[in-house]
């Protein structure tokens, strides 16, 4: 059995697994810094706990209001962790400065 595929159905087909393909690739996802030490310009300069696993920025964002102490959050997006620093994000985003890279 032969299947015949025009030219339309293939464009589609493609169109639809490219937009699957780069939606998994490119989705972020974002980390909650609970800070231990404040930091002037607002985020954290010691971290009193993390949270990873957020979907969205927003999520991460109301998150942090909500389990903030005085000492403030930040979001970071696409986190990975350094031998270094502890975590490298871009962007970072927090109550006071807002987001930036």
């Amino acid at each position: 059995m032969k299947i015949k595929i025009n030219h339309k159905t293939m464009a589609a087909i493609i169109i639809l697994f490219s937009s699957l393909f780069f939606a998994g690739c490119t989705s972020k996802k974002w980390t909650l810094f609970i800070c231990k030490t404040p930091h002037p310009t607002g985020g954290c300069m010691d971290n009193k706990y993390v949270l990873e696993g957020y979907k969205s920025q927003r999520e991460c964002m109301e998150k942090g209001i909500t389990l903030q102490n005085e000492a403030g959050f930040e979001c970071g997006g696409s986190c990975k962790k350094d031998e270094y620093f502890g975590y490298v994000c871009n962007p970072i985003c927090n109550e006071k400065r807002g987001c930036y890279n």
